[in-house]
Protein backbone atom coordinates (compact mmCIF):
# COMPACT_ATOMS: atom_id res chain seq x y z
CA UNK A 1 0.00 0.00 0.00
CA UNK A 2 1.40 3.58 -0.89
CA UNK A 3 2.27 5.96 1.77
CA UNK A 4 0.11 8.52 0.94
CA UNK A 5 -2.94 6.45 0.88
CA UNK A 6 -2.07 5.18 4.63
CA UNK A 7 -1.15 8.99 5.47
CA UNK A 8 -4.71 10.14 3.37
CA UNK A 9 -6.62 6.85 5.58
CA UNK A 10 -5.46 8.06 8.79
CA UNK A 11 -5.95 11.23 8.84
CA UNK A 12 -9.86 10.91 7.81
CA UNK A 13 -10.36 8.29 10.35
CA UNK A 14 -9.10 11.06 13.20
CA UNK A 15 -11.23 13.66 11.45
CA UNK A 16 -14.36 11.33 11.88
CA UNK A 17 -13.54 10.26 15.60
CA UNK A 18 -12.56 14.28 16.39
CA UNK A 19 -16.25 15.38 14.34
CA UNK A 20 -18.38 12.70 16.71
CA UNK A 21 -16.30 13.49 19.90
CA UNK A 22 -17.43 16.71 19.02
CA UNK A 23 -21.08 16.01 18.32
CA UNK A 24 -21.13 14.60 22.16
CA UNK A 25 -18.76 18.07 23.20
CA UNK A 26 -16.39 16.26 24.57
CA UNK A 27 -14.03 18.55 23.58
CA UNK A 28 -14.67 21.99 25.50
CA UNK A 29 -11.48 23.69 23.43
CA UNK A 30 -12.87 23.17 20.26
CA UNK A 31 -15.62 24.11 18.16
CA UNK A 32 -16.01 24.22 14.69
CA UNK A 33 -14.02 27.20 13.48
CA UNK A 34 -10.95 25.91 14.91
CA UNK A 35 -11.81 22.20 14.11
CA UNK A 36 -11.17 24.05 10.47
CA UNK A 37 -7.88 25.58 11.04
CA UNK A 38 -6.35 22.39 12.73
CA UNK A 39 -7.92 19.96 9.45
CA UNK A 40 -5.71 22.70 7.40
CA UNK A 41 -2.97 23.44 9.67
CA UNK A 42 -2.32 19.29 9.22
CA UNK A 43 -2.67 18.87 5.67
CA UNK A 44 -0.18 21.84 5.11
CA UNK A 45 2.05 20.62 7.36
CA UNK A 46 1.58 17.17 5.50
CA UNK A 47 1.93 18.57 2.44
CA UNK A 48 4.98 20.12 3.05
CA UNK A 49 6.68 17.17 4.91
CA UNK A 50 5.59 14.84 1.59
CA UNK A 51 8.12 17.42 -0.11
CA UNK A 52 10.95 17.25 2.32
CA UNK A 53 10.65 13.38 2.80
CA UNK A 54 11.07 13.06 -1.19
CA UNK A 55 12.37 15.97 -2.39
CA UNK A 56 11.02 14.87 -5.71
CA UNK A 57 8.44 17.40 -6.79
CA UNK A 58 7.94 20.96 -5.28
CA UNK A 59 4.14 20.68 -6.10
CA UNK A 60 3.33 20.10 -2.45
CA UNK A 61 4.96 23.50 -0.98
CA UNK A 62 2.82 26.02 -2.51
CA UNK A 63 -0.31 24.48 -1.82
CA UNK A 64 0.88 23.61 1.86
CA UNK A 65 2.09 26.78 2.41
CA UNK A 66 -1.38 28.60 1.96
CA UNK A 67 -3.06 26.00 3.94
CA UNK A 68 -0.23 26.58 6.51
CA UNK A 69 -1.26 29.86 6.69
CA UNK A 70 -4.75 29.44 6.55
CA UNK A 71 -4.78 27.31 9.32
CA UNK A 72 -2.93 29.27 11.85
CA UNK A 73 -5.12 31.89 10.72
CA UNK A 74 -8.23 30.54 11.21
CA UNK A 75 -7.00 29.10 14.72
CA UNK A 76 -6.05 32.65 15.88
CA UNK A 77 -9.90 34.22 14.87
CA UNK A 78 -11.37 30.96 16.77
CA UNK A 79 -9.16 31.20 20.13
CA UNK A 80 -9.19 35.25 20.17
CA UNK A 81 -11.07 37.40 19.40
CA UNK A 82 -10.12 40.53 17.98
CA UNK A 83 -11.89 42.65 15.70
CA UNK A 84 -9.09 43.30 12.97
CA UNK A 85 -9.35 39.40 12.08
CA UNK A 86 -12.20 39.65 10.70
CA UNK A 87 -11.42 42.70 8.97
CA UNK A 88 -8.29 41.83 7.37
CA UNK A 89 -9.60 37.63 6.03
CA UNK A 90 -9.18 38.63 2.17
CA UNK A 91 -5.86 40.12 3.00
CA UNK A 92 -4.98 36.91 4.73
CA UNK A 93 -6.28 35.07 1.76
CA UNK A 94 -3.54 36.99 -0.55
CA UNK A 95 -0.89 36.48 1.87
CA UNK A 96 -0.81 32.99 2.14
CA UNK A 97 -0.89 32.78 -1.86
CA UNK A 98 2.71 34.57 -1.07
CA UNK A 99 3.68 32.53 1.38
CA UNK A 100 3.30 29.38 -0.78
CA UNK A 101 5.34 31.07 -3.27
CA UNK A 102 8.00 31.91 -1.17
CA UNK A 103 8.29 28.53 0.58
CA UNK A 104 8.45 27.06 -3.47
CA UNK A 105 11.14 29.74 -4.03
CA UNK A 106 13.19 29.27 -1.38
CA UNK A 107 13.15 25.18 -0.87
CA UNK A 108 13.13 24.54 -4.99
CA UNK A 109 12.69 26.17 -7.83
CA UNK A 110 15.16 29.85 -6.92
CA UNK A 111 13.40 31.37 -9.91
CA UNK A 112 12.71 35.12 -10.34
CA UNK A 113 9.30 35.59 -11.39
CA UNK A 114 8.28 33.58 -8.25
CA UNK A 115 10.28 35.74 -6.01
CA UNK A 116 8.21 38.61 -7.72
CA UNK A 117 5.08 37.26 -7.94
CA UNK A 118 5.45 36.20 -4.03
CA UNK A 119 6.92 39.87 -2.69
CA UNK A 120 4.00 41.85 -5.33
CA UNK A 121 1.26 39.58 -3.31
CA UNK A 122 2.73 40.10 0.21
CA UNK A 123 3.65 43.74 -0.27
CA UNK A 124 -0.32 44.48 -1.42
CA UNK A 125 -1.91 42.01 1.54
CA UNK A 126 0.64 43.69 4.08
CA UNK A 127 -0.33 47.51 2.90
CA UNK A 128 -4.51 46.58 2.71
CA UNK A 129 -4.12 44.71 5.98
CA UNK A 130 -2.36 47.71 7.80
CA UNK A 131 -4.48 50.87 5.71
CA UNK A 132 -7.71 48.62 7.16
CA UNK A 133 -6.02 48.12 10.78
CA UNK A 134 -5.79 52.17 10.71
CA UNK A 135 -8.77 53.19 9.53
CA UNK A 136 -10.01 51.13 12.68
CA UNK A 137 -7.83 52.36 15.00
CA UNK A 138 -7.80 56.21 13.95
CA UNK A 139 -10.25 58.54 15.37
CA UNK A 140 -13.76 58.91 13.50
CA UNK A 141 -12.57 62.52 12.69
CA UNK A 142 -9.31 61.24 11.08
CA UNK A 143 -10.04 60.61 7.41
CA UNK A 144 -7.43 58.41 5.61
CA UNK A 145 -7.36 61.28 3.12
CA UNK A 146 -5.07 63.11 5.14
CA UNK A 147 -2.66 60.29 5.08
CA UNK A 148 -0.79 61.17 1.88
CA UNK A 149 -0.10 65.00 2.24
CA UNK A 150 1.04 64.23 5.95
CA UNK A 151 3.20 62.08 4.72
CA UNK A 152 4.17 64.57 1.97
CA UNK A 153 4.75 67.60 4.45
CA UNK A 154 6.91 64.80 6.60
CA UNK A 155 9.16 64.45 3.96
CA UNK A 156 8.96 68.14 2.85
CA UNK A 157 10.00 69.34 6.64
CA UNK A 158 13.07 66.20 6.66
CA UNK A 159 13.95 67.98 3.33
CA UNK A 160 14.37 71.65 4.44
CA UNK A 161 16.59 70.37 7.52
CA UNK A 162 18.33 67.91 5.99
CA UNK A 163 19.07 71.31 3.58
CA UNK A 164 19.58 73.66 6.20
CA UNK A 165 21.96 71.28 8.39
CA UNK A 166 24.65 71.62 4.70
Amino acid sequence: MKKSNVFLGGLLVLIGVIAIFQKFNYFGYFSSRSMIGFILLLIGIALDLSYFASKKSSNNLIPGGILITLGIFYIAKSYFYIYALSVISWQIYTFSVAVGLYQAYIFSTKDKPTLIIATVLAVISIFSAVSNMFRILLPIWFNRGFIFPIILILAGIYLLFKNFRN
